[in-house]
């Protein structure tokens, strides 16, 4: 939390892998400031040339998003072959579990969070806007004031599960707004392929049915079990912890919702569970409590 300087042999955590070469250590500086809220990290760091191979990330975690803004400086990065360049003003979208080669240099502005806090409708194009640098636009602007604040803004070490879910619902809708209207080019690759395509949006329309297999999910966008597995394990998941982070993401959106929100029966039926044990046991290990505890927390803040 706050700001703080970074040394040359900690630089590897600042970008969460385990290998990080800096060019020039004994002139090199660093320094970061960051908030954390949950699962949602926000910073601003600057620094001297920090370069990164081909590398394993520093902790095995589910996929996260990391929307990068360069304010001053420069990031070039590629992955299989192609190459881009971030200039000043300009942002990129990456997915942590993919290896990149890059080099940055200058002072940038960051959010990380995990894909699966996104909705499985909005997942598609999430996945075809990474790695395709954007210039700066009136809305990109707009967000960006509102990462700004959230960096600066004068938290606890811990803050409430209130503040943290509203800051999850607002920045996974920001990161959304972004690439549907600044990154929308496609790039069809492995990891963004046609078989994740269908799979999110299988996902979208099966939530309540509690038979979805790994078999039926492959069967319904006709590809092979062995092809879809790849395809997750492209993006660091699996299809059925994909599915399941999905309606868990639904049920909290729901608790969230100001309207009255149905019983924990009706939605463990909606989304798939045998019963609401079922439905609790599995919230409270996603987002640490029970339903009702956690509609009760945000609800306030709802206003």
């Amino acid at each position: 939390m706050g700001d703080s300087e970074i040394s040359a042999i900690d630089v590897h955590r600042l970008v969460g892998r385990q290998s990080v070469a800096v060019p020039d250590s004994d002139a090199f500086t660093a320094r970061r400031q960051l908030q954390q809220y949950g699962e949602v990290v926000v910073e601003r760091s600057s620094m001297s040339a920090m370069r990164v191979r081909q590398t394993s990330l520093l902790l095995n975690e589910p996929p996260r998003i990391a929307l990068m803004r360069m304010v001053s400086g420069s990031l070039n990065f590629s992955r299989r072959g192609l190459a881009a360049r971030v200039s000043s003003g300009d942002s990129v979208m990456l997915l942590s579990t993919r290896n990149y080669d890059f080099l940055l240099e200058g002072e940038c502005t960051q959010i990380t969070l995990p894909l699966r806090l996104f909705p499985p409708e909005t997942v598609a194009t999430i996945l075809a806007s990474t790695d395709v640098p954007a210039p700066t636009s009136p809305l990109g602007t707009m967000m960006w004031d509102i990462i700004d604040h959230l960096i600066t803004a004068r938290v606890s070490d811990e803050p409430d599960s209130a503040t943290v879910s509203a800051v999850e619902a607002l920045t996974t809708e920001v990161v959304t707004q972004l690439a549907v209207h600044d990154f929308w080019v496609r790039r069809q690759s492995d990891s963004d392929s046609p078989v994740l395509v269908a799979a999110f949006l299988y996902f979208d329309t099966h939530m309540s049915d509690p038979a979805v297999t790994v078999e039926t999910i492959a069967e319904s966008v006709g590809t092979s079990t062995r092809t879809l597995n790849r395809a997750f394990a492209s993006i660091g998941t699996t299809p059925m912890a994909a599915i399941r982070d999905a309606r868990l993401t639904a049920v909290a959106q729901q608790l969230r919702s100001r309207t009255a929100c149905p019983t924990l029966d009706a939605l463990a039926q909606q989304y798939g569970y045998a019963d609401r044990t079922a439905l609790t046991r599995a919230f409270r290990r996603r987002f640490g409590r029970a339903p009702a505890e956690y509609r009760r927390w945000v609800m306030p803040f709802q206003g």
